[in-house]
């Protein structure tokens, strides 16, 4: 599940969209509010997947998206923190890895708001190169988090260079 198309979401997906990737994601979920218009950027980004491995559903609203998701992706504003990140309770599972790409909002905050256990939160600031194979991604992963949430997390490490911090 990836919420949030915008420029960062795109530059997420560039990567797990590539057909190296494919083996790890077989179905992605994309929830942006844009998505109400065909012609925004996000769904026209989408449009263009060339990957038929990998099935897209998108949505304007993480109210119409249903069931639980093994990897959540937040590149949404952080201002919109406290409005979404308590909505994804419905879509977790014990494991569930979150990975945030929201500026200044702290993996504690995010437990805080998820009000919530059993969840892997990891903190990832890429540029926004990554759209264009050129970019890097910083992690952080806190201490607790299982391994396999971090392997999750460094899954496109074999494509861009990858600094992690604990």
């Amino acid at each position: 599940l990836v919420i949030g198309a915008g420029n960062m979401g795109r530059a997420l997906l560039t990567p797990i969209l590539s057909s190296s990737l494919s083996a790890l994601v077989s179905e992605i979920t994309v929830i942006d509010p844009a998505f109400a218009d065909s012609h925004s950027a996000g769904s026209v980004f989408l449009s263009k997947n060339d990957n038929p491995e990998i099935t897209i559903q998108t949505h304007s609203d993480l109210r119409e998206c249903t069931g639980s998701f093994d990897t959540i992706i937040l590149t949404i504003k952080p201002q919109l923190a406290a409005a979404v990140i308590p909505l994804l309770s419905r879509h977790l599972h014990a494991g569930t890895t979150l990975i945030s790409a929201m500026a200044g909002i702290t993996c504690a905050r995010i437990y805080e708001l998820l009000a919530t256990s059993g969840v892997n939160i990891i903190r990832a600031m890429p540029n926004i190169a990554m759209q264009y194979d050129n970019g890097i991604t910083t992690l952080y992963i806190p201490t607790g988090s299982s391994l396999q949430a971090a392997d999750a997390a460094r899954s496109n490490g074999d494509r861009h260079h990858l600094q992690e911090y604990s």
